[in-house]
């Protein structure tokens, strides 16, 4: 795979994680999910909700405590989301040292890409493919050594289909 379908998984994990934040935002809007989430924090009792006894469904400090515990579940669908893609769809290492771990990441089917430390990379996308074949990856990374004097390297790719190895990480 190249770069730039790369660029797009990963523009389909940020659409993936807007769309999961709006069906949250959409059910904690439309339901009572904070007693269900918190059930050993808050309570429904007759139309109110209560946090450890404190009836917080009016009142400013009651709204503070119900977006205090909203920002909670947001923030915790965020790391499920990105738990879930790393390990379930598209697995990432990125290195910054030498390049001696790429013949290790390439004998493990990941696709390289190197390119030199500097902010100006976002924008110019100077980013040079590893040759990933066995009897070539000890040349390109010699290659690459000389062209960059402190090199990243993203190393990338996509997570075999594993029932066993979803279910340990769901």
């Amino acid at each position: 795979y190249t770069w730039l379908e790369y660029q797009f998984m990963t523009f389909a994990l940020a659409v993936t994680m807007c769309l999961g934040l709006g069906l949250t935002e959409i059910a904690m809007n439309r339901f009572q999910l904070l007693p269900l989430i918190f059930s050993g924090m808050m309570s429904v009792r007759g139309r109110r909700i209560f946090c450890y006894d404190l009836d917080i469904t009016d009142g400013r400090d009651g709204k503070i405590i119900r977006s205090r515990c909203k920002v909670l579940v947001r923030v915790a669908v965020l790391v499920i989301l990105s738990y879930l893609w790393q390990f379930c769809v598209l697995e990432s290492v990125t290195l910054t040292s030498e390049l001696g771990d790429v013949k290790d990441y390439c004998s493990r089917e990941f696709d390289c890409f190197v390119s030199k430390l500097h902010f100006d990379t976002l924008f110019t996308r100077d980013i040079t493919p590893v040759d990933c074949r066995l009897d070539y990856v000890d040349a390109s990374v010699a290659e690459l050594k000389d062209q960059y004097s402190a090199p990243i390297t993203n190393c990338i790719r996509f997570v075999t289909p594993n029932a066993p190895e979803w279910l340990k990480n769901a």
